[in-house]
C-alpha cells in the first residue's frame, strides 16, 4: 500500500507560527517580504498552510513594479485555527489587498512591543461601544444616544488600526485616492472622542 497523505501539516505552532497568525488578524493580507524578512516563514512552512487549507494565496498587481506577486490571507479554516489555538478574534476586514498590505507595512516598521499590543478596527470600535456604555452610566444620556446614531449612519469609524503604549493609544489610518471627505471625517470623529493619537498614511 502506498503511504496515505499525512492528516495536518501544520501540528503545533511555533513562535514564528503564532507571530504569522496574528498578523493576518491584524492586518489581513502579507507580501512574501513580510513573512520572509520580518517573520522568518520558510516557503515550505507557507507551503504546508496552504495544503492544510489554512492560507490562500492571491495574486496582486504590485503598481510600483508592474509585476504580478504573490500574497497571502487566512481562510476560514485558518481563522478558527487562530481563534482557538491563539484565543484571538475582532479580526481585521479586509479594504484591499493594496490597502491592507499598506497597513501591514506599517505593523511591521513598529516595535514588536507595538505589534504585541495591537488592535484592530474591530478592537477599536468596541473601545467605542465601551465609551458609549460609559457615557450612560455618567447620566451623559444625549452624548451616548448621539454617538450610537453617529455610529449607525457611519459619520464615527475608527482608524484602521492601533496600538497600546502604556496607557496611551496611537491610532493609524492608511488612505488612498478612493477616500472621499466624508470617511475622513469619520475618523477624526473617533480621534476627537476618544482622544488618541492619530496617524495617516497615504498611499
Amino acid at each position: 500500500m502506498g503511504r496515505g497523505r499525512k492528516s495536518n501539516y501544520i501540528n503545533k505552532l511555533t513562535n514564528k507560527d503564532q507571530n504569522f497568525l496574528k498578523a493576518l488578524r491584524n492586518v489581513g493580507y502579507l507580501n512574501q517580504n513580510h513573512i520572509k524578512e520580518h517573520i522568518g516563514l520558510t516557503d515550505k512552512r507557507v507551503v504546508n498552510y496552504e495544503r492544510d487549507g489554512l492560507i490562500e494565496r492571491c495574486a496582486y498587481l504590485n503598481r510600483e513594479t508592474k509585476e504580478m506577486e504573490h500574497i497571502w490571507r487566512l481562510t476560514d479554516k485558518g481563522r478558527d485555527l487562530t481563534s482557538t489555538q491563539m484565543n484571538l478574534d475582532n479580526f481585521y476586514k479586509s479594504s484591499s489587498a493594496r490597502h491592507d498590505l499598506g497597513l501591514a507595512d506599517k505593523y511591521f516598521s513598529l516595535s514588536q512591543s507595538d505589534r504585541d499590543h495591537w488592535l484592530t478596527e474591530a478592537d477599536l470600535r468596541d473601545r467605542l461601544y465601551e465609551q458609549i456604555e460609559n457615557l450612560q452610566e455618567q447620566r451623559e444620556i444625549a452624548r451616548a444616544e448621539e454617538l450610537r446614531e453617529m455610529l449607525q449612519e457611519r459619520m464615527i469609524s475608527p482608524p484602521d488600526g492601533g496600538c497600546m503604549r502604556g496607557e496611551h493609544m496611537v491610532t493609524f489610518e492608511i488612505i488612498t485616492s478612493s477616500y472621499g471627505p466624508a470617511e475622513l471625517a469619520a475618523k477624526d470623529e473617533y480621534v476627537q472622542e476618544m482622544g488618541v493619537q492619530y496617524e495617516t498614511i497615504k498611499i
